[in-house]
């Protein structure tokens, strides 16, 4: 009888314990709340394949060297200079900039600076949407840029660097890298390659693409050797 009882007021004062944890939790207020966040991704699709000079002789005078001098006839870049950013936020907006690290350097310590005051400046980068494409990519060029497949939102990226050339050698034609403003590269500041902000309340859906080349002046009588130096391209948020 004893034991029975006992296990009686032990199941009753566990009851009780919930019955009073139910009433205090009745008297508490609550607070309702929402997270709102952006649940599609920013990132590089693609970038550029290492900007290549290739071979030159020592030269008697400050010499422009291509990346793509030779086009083939076609006046487009190869799609290994391709550049794409795909933004599936739908909110807010982006800036892609390109930064040299250092100088080119060979392997005796020799240098050709990135970049110097003008007119010497070394190193140049210009865009354009002028890319040989995979046959199965469509779009449409606005500014400078293309909008690839089924795009939506407002086509109003800025390809700061932009040329407008169209012909066979026009990317191995110095003018063109030298009638674009901004596009010298440096060790401090980066250069701005494209420039997407946008309000919060607004987005894009898709990939937007460009194509890069590259102009470098070699300096007269530059010791002979392998130079190379390290270009860093970021993806930065630019939302307003």
């Amino acid at each position: 009888m004893w034991e029975q009882k006992n296990t009686l007021i032990a199941i009753t004062f566990v009851l009780c314990l919930n019955v009073i944890w139910a009433l205090n939790a009745m008297a508490q207020s609550n607070q309702s709340s929402i997270n709102i966040t952006r649940t599609g991704t920013m990132s590089f699709v693609t970038v550029p394949t290492s900007l290549d000079f290739g071979n030159t002789p020592i030269p008697t005078q400050k010499t422009a060297t291509f990346t793509d001098p030779v086009l083939g006839g076609s006046g487009k870049l190869p799609v290994a200079r391709l550049l794409t950013v795909e933004d599936a936020r739908e909110a807010g907006g982006f800036i892609v900039t390109l930064g040299a690290n250092a100088n080119f350097t060979d392997g005796a310590s020799n240098t050709i600076p990135i970049s110097s005051t003008a007119p010497n400046d070394n190193l140049r980068i210009v865009t354009t949407p002028l890319v040989d494409e995979p046959v199965d990519i469509t779009g449409t060029t606005t500014n400078g840029v293309f909008y690839v497949d089924t795009f939506s939102g407002p086509e109003t990226v800025t390809a700061n660097i932009n040329t407008a050339a169209s012909g066979t050698n026009d990317f191995g034609t110095a003018s063109t890298f030298t009638s674009v403003s901004n596009n010298v590269l440096d060790t401090a500041t980066p250069v701005e390659v494209l420039n997407g902000t946008l309000a919060s309340t607004t987005g894009r859906l898709g990939h937007m693409a460009v194509g890069i080349a590259g102009m470098l002046y070699i300096p007269a009588y530059q010791a002979s050797g392998a130079y190379s130096a390290t270009l860093t391209w970021t993806l930065t948020d630019s939302t307003t």
